[in-house]
This record gives structure tokens, sequence and C-alpha cells, in this order.
């Protein structure tokens, strides 16, 4: 290239680059009048709000507002005093792990009076590399392990205090992804503090199955409810095996018929089971079938269980 070439490569390079930086000034500009404009017409909302507003009522909302303050503030302020875990920053690891171990094999023998205990022999409680494999908690983990550890002792004594028959698993839920932050110039109905950053709380969550009579399992959703710690549940799921009320009505009938090729193959045994009945089998379609719950199988249940918080940001425990 001679000098003319390349001074005029340099000059285009320039003006591309120039024009880049102006297509990038004039998006941000957008994004500046947008918000502007958001805010010019909420003020001119405002503007017309007061301009027909009443002096006795602006008072009365002011008053009803500086009230509901100081009651969420106080409520907020009770509920970081129940419930909390035990927190003990000097304790180490190796200890930790010996009070995990201690109350694990506590918790394998109840209930006491019972042949059927709680758990099985070997149950992991969620943090089997500690329970059985011999692992060694670290020390940076141990805040979190020792609410969580707190949290899953406390729910397996009400399972055992409610009658539960047998705890199956349970395990720490996986934590909950951020919601996304809006990018910078959105709207102003989207920039709006969050109400729940002005009452911070630290969330857990757990998910239990056990297996459960009705009335141990509403025992259980009773006392998760009144417990000082404040419990929350959520995908609550139950189901009885072999439930005899539904095979009355049918429905292993039903499925059947919606099995696909598998359901037009025992198509005759179907035709079958379907013909008259006779003897008690006869009576009990006439009567019908009562079921007694005290020997229906316990129902299977999976649930959800999280554990919150409550303190204010400066509070570092």
């Amino acid at each position: 290239m001679n000098k003319n070439q390349i001074a005029m490569a340099a000059i285009g390079g320039a003006g591309a680059l120039a024009a880049a930086v102006f297509g990038v000034l004039v998006w941000l500009e957008g994004d500046t009048q947008e918000e502007l404009r958001d805010n010019l017409e909420a003020n001119r909302a405002k503007r017309a709000r007061y301009a027909h507003a009443v002096k006795a009522t602006e008072d009365a909302h002011k008053a009803n507002g500086a009230a509901a303050k100081k009651w969420a503030g106080a409520a907020y302020g009770f509920a970081g005093t129940q419930g909390s875990w035990r927190r003990d920053p000097s304790q180490e690891p190796a200890a930790f792990k010996q009070q995990m171990m201690e109350e694990a094999r506590a918790i394998s023998k109840l209930p006491e009076d019972a042949a059927a205990k709680i758990v099985k022999e070997g149950f992991p409680f969620g943090f089997n590399a500690y329970i059985n494999e011999g692992a060694m908690p670290k020390r940076n983990d141990l805040p979190k392990l020792q609410r969580e550890w707190d949290d899953i002792v406390r729910i397996c004594h009400i399972l055992v205090d409610c009658g539960v028959a047998e705890l199956t698993g349970v395990s720490v839920a996986e934590a909950e992804a951020p919601a996304e932050t809006p990018r910078p110039g959105a709207r102003r109905a989207q920039q709006k503090k969050d109400p729940a950053d002005a009452y911070p709380s630290a969330k857990e969550s757990y998910v239990v199955t056990f297996l459960a009579r009705p009335a141990a399992l509403v025992g259980v959703l009773n006392a998760l409810a009144s417990d000082n710690r404040f419990f929350a549940v959520s995908d609550l799921v139950f189901e009885q095996p072999n439930d005899p009320l539904l095979m009355m009505l049918g429905g292993d009938k039903e499925k059947e018929k919606q099995g696909g090729r598998r359901g037009r193959r025992r198509r005759g045994a179907v035709e079958e089971e379907e013909k008259p009945l006779e003897g008690e089998a006869a009576e009990i379609a006439r009567k019908g079938l009562v079921t007694d719950p005290a020997v229906c199988a316990p129902f299977a249940v999976s649930m959800k269980i999280s554990t919150l918080d409550f303190s204010p940001k400066e509070d570092k425990r």
C-alpha cells in the first residue's frame, strides 16, 4: 500500500470507530430518555392525585402507613427471636462430626417403646459422607452445616412425636436460582425495590419422604405449623399403594383400559373380572366397601420443608 492508501484506510477505520461510539451513545441516551419519560409520567400521576386530595384523608393515609410500618417492624423483630438454631462459632469440625454421629445414633433408636424404629440401620440423614463414609467437615462449611443438621434433627423429632411409621429419605434441596437482574434503563416499574429487601430472611429447604398413616400425616403438618421454628411446607404429595377404595371403584380397571397394547392383551382377563359376582363378593358390591384407615397401608409422603431465619442484614450470625 502506498501512503495515500494507508492514509485513506486510517481515515476509514477512524470513521468506523467514531460511528460505533456514536451508536452506543445513542443507545444509552435512548434508555435514559425512556427512564426520564417514565419518571415524568409518574410525577404527573402523583400531581393529579394530590390536586384532588383532601388533607384529612392524606393525613389518615400517612398515619396508617406509619402504623403499618411500625407493626411490620415489630413482627419482624419478634420473628427473629423465635426458633433460632444452635450456633457455635467456636466448634471444631471433629466436635461437630462427633455431635452428628451421636445424634444420628440417638434418633435411630426412636421410638423407644416400639420394635420398628423411625429409620433403618445405616440411614444417612442426608449426610452420608459424614455419617457413614468417615469424611470430615471443612471449617468454612460449619455455619451452614450446623444449621442444616439442626433443622434435620428437629424435623426427625417431629416425625417421631407424630407417630410416623418410617423416615425413608431426607436431603438438602438445591438452592433456587436467583431472579434475573433487569438491564440498565429498564422501566421504572421493574426497578422498584423489592419489599422483601426491607425484611430479609435466610432460607434452607429439605426434601423429606416418609411413610405415615392419615392421623400421623395431619399431626406432622400441624406440628410444623405450630413450631417455634418457622417452617413452610410445599410440594406435598401423598399416595397409598393398592388403595382398597380406589380398587373397589374400579380404578385399577381404568388403568388397564388405558394401558395400550398391554391393556388389549389383558382384555380377556378384564372381561372375566366383569362377570356377575356371587356370594360374599356380590354382598360387598351391593352394600359398598367400608375401609378402616387403621389397617390400611401407610401413605407414601413426599414434601419440601423450608426453614426461614429472620434477622437484619447487619446481623452476621
